[in-house]
């Protein structure tokens, strides 16, 4: 039975090991994704707000300056 038991120890052993290094690989890459996609979630909420001011901003003509110049 123990005979048993360490050779299936011994088969197991080198899968678990790569297997927990993809996982570690897999997670890694995951959590660069992650911090890539909120950077740009925020960026995108930044470039958005810039547009609600510029469309605060009154459009003026042409005409409408000059007669604030006169």
């Amino acid at each position: 039975m123990k005979n048993l038991a360490d050779t299936q120890l011994k088969a197991r052993k080198p899968i678990e090991d790569t297997l927990n290094g993809k996982f570690k690989a897999w997670k890694d890459k995951k959590d660069i994704d992650n911090k890539y996609r909120q950077r740009q979630f925020e960026n995108s909420k930044e470039i958005e707000s810039l547009y609600l001011r510029m469309d605060e901003i009154p459009k003026t003509t042409k005409n409408s300056v000059k007669e604030v110049s006169k």
